[in-house]
């Protein structure tokens, strides 16, 4: 954590290079608010790293990478943390560049279906619903290549744009979705409350990947 959160400290200040008596502020907005991956923005900004450097950093979150992107292209943020599959955005024409990665594998995303569910293994996810943040971002990406690489085919898993944690803890409990893609921690935590269990970690169906970008 020390080494990543110096890597990532280092390329935000260098972003912004100013005089050391001038405080620049630098708005940084995360593809979405409750992911570990994200938080030395917030330990950065906690512990003073930043404004050591001449950085004041306004922080915010959306609900996904196209939430994000469109942020970026209002330039309502200047810089975007968000997932690997949002650098399609750019190919699409979004007025963007990704600058670094920040995490290979996805070993902390997951899916996790409501604790009382009928689904207990992958197997059970043919032909389910399960939700995702936004349209175009990592986690609709991993319910797909999930599908793909069970050989279930493009139909074989629907992902539903839901956004965020308040939307989909409401659609599990009332079955508009059958499950749910995000970071695992969340999950890990809820399957202790006993509100979702954890069904699979995303790692065995990805090998070469860029996970986070900003």
């Amino acid at each position: 954590m020390p080494g990543f959160l110096r890597a990532f400290s280092i390329i935000l200040i260098a972003l912004s290079i100013v005089p050391a008596s001038a405080a620049e502020k630098l708005r940084v907005g995360k593809a979405v608010a409750f992911a570990w991956t994200f938080t030395p923005l917030d330990v950065g900004i906690q512990t003073g790293i930043f404004a050591k450097h001449g950085l004041e950093i306004e922080a915010s979150a959306f609900n996904g990478d196209a939430k994000m992107q469109q942020g970026l292209t209002s330039d309502s943020i200047d810089v975007g943390i968000g997932g690997g599959p949002g650098m399609a955005f750019m190919v699409k024409g979004a007025p963007a560049k990704a600058v670094g990665a920040m995490a290979g594998i996805p070993r902390n995303m997951a899916v996790m279906v409501g604790y009382d569910s009928p689904i207990k293994t992958v197997d059970d996810l043919k032909g389910k619903k399960l939700g995702v943040t936004t349209a175009g971002s990592l986690t609709e990406w991993i319910g797909r290549r999930i599908g793909t690489q069970k050989g279930w085919g493009p139909a074989g898993i629907t992902t539903v744009p839901i956004g965020g944690m308040p939307p989909a803890r409401a659609a599990i409990k009332t079955n508009q979705i059958d499950g749910y893609i995000t970071s695992q921690e969340i999950g890990i935590s809820l399957e202790e409350a006993r509100e979702w269990r954890v069904i699979t970690s995303a790692a065995p169906f990805v090998d070469h990947f860029i996970t986070h970008v900003f």
